[in-house]
């Protein structure tokens, strides 16, 4: 009968199959690149579809119970037909080819798109790329995005999350701001004139480490002014308005001609990772898994190089 039929996802017979296969969740969880929570939902989704039980889970290991091993040949059959399915769907003459649809923030956008996306269009031709900017987090189970480059964290733990590299917060200003070659320590910022990442507030924390002592410091600034930008901070700084702490990518122009100086060079912010996100089974598309796989080819070493 047509009502009895009931939908099973791709994602719940591969966490099944991954979590037999690696012998426990956890080891499934790290393979998969999901959240070991996501995982054991996708299995548990699985059991109360079929009805059966299909893992005896214990504390530190799971096994199969009698249901499981008899499904667990005919599950694997079915994911091998979609592999099959989509290479099909996906078959292309030469090269992949069609439109990427990546989201990213605003200064993360530049430096991908003067140092990654020629990489792109030199490999792949017949691929165009769609980039949309922004520092709110676009929801990636919308269909609109094929992958995002995500800062820090990714909270839909529904997502792939492959780290890429990290960057550093660090102090720039002006050579000719007033006094600016008497600082020494981090403290002493609050002397001058500061300009703050921000939207909603002018007295931001900044949270900064020395990286040969360890020793940190917490530093409440009043902002002189305040902007959601990292590159109109750095303009704003090499026009000799204040100190800013922004990302080392964003300062390498205004370091080349002299308008910006790196203060303080012992002290930084704590790492911030850079992630490529992206919807479970996104990488079977061959468009999308061709600019992917660049990505995690390239981008670790331009990052290492380009945010020194």
């Amino acid at each position: 009968m047509v009502q009895d039929l009931r939908t099973i996802g791709f994602q719940e017979l591969i966490a099944f199959v991954e979590v037999v296969k690696q012998g426990g969740i956890t080891a499934a969880a790290s393979e998969l690149g999901i959240a070991k929570s996501a995982v054991s939902n996708q299995v548990t989704k699985l059991e109360q579809r079929l009805n059966v039980k299909l893992l005896n889970r214990h504390s530190r290991r799971v096994s199969l119970t009698k249901q499981g091993e008899h499904l667990l040949p005919r599950i694997e059959s079915m994911l091998a037909e979609g592999e099959r399915l989509f290479q099909e769907a996906e078959l292309e003459e030469n090269l992949p080819k069609g439109v990427v649809r990546i989201a990213a923030t605003p200064e993360f956008s530049q430096f991908v798109l003067v140092h990654f996306i020629p990489l792109v269009q030199q490999k792949y031709p017949d691929i165009n790329i769609i980039l949309k900017t922004a520092y709110n987090f676009e929801d990636m189970q919308d269909p609109a995005f094929d992958f995002a480059f995500r800062i820090n964290r990714v909270k839909d733990e529904r997502l792939v999350a492959k780290e890429i590299g990290q960057f550093h917060r660090r102090f720039y200003a002006n050579p000719t701001l007033a006094n600016i070659e008497q600082l020494n320590h981090p403290a002493e910022v609050t002397h001058y004139p500061c300009l703050g990442f921000s939207s909603s507030t002018t007295k931001p924390v900044w949270s900064t480490r020395n990286k040969k002592t360890d020793e940190t410091q917490e530093i409440a600034i009043s902002a002189n002014t305040s902007v959601l930008s990292f590159n109109i901070l750095a303009e704003l700084a090499a026009s000799g308005q204040g100190i800013c702490y922004i990302p080392s990518f964003v300062v390498s122009h205004y370091r080349e001609n002299g308008s910006l100086i790196h203060l303080l060079p012992d002290w930084q912010s704590s790492p911030a990772k850079v992630f490529l996100a992206y919807r479970y089974g996104s990488d079977r598309i061959a468009r999308v898994r061709a600019v992917l796989d660049l990505a995690k080819e390239c981008l670790p070493k331009l990052i290492e190089s380009k945010f020194a």
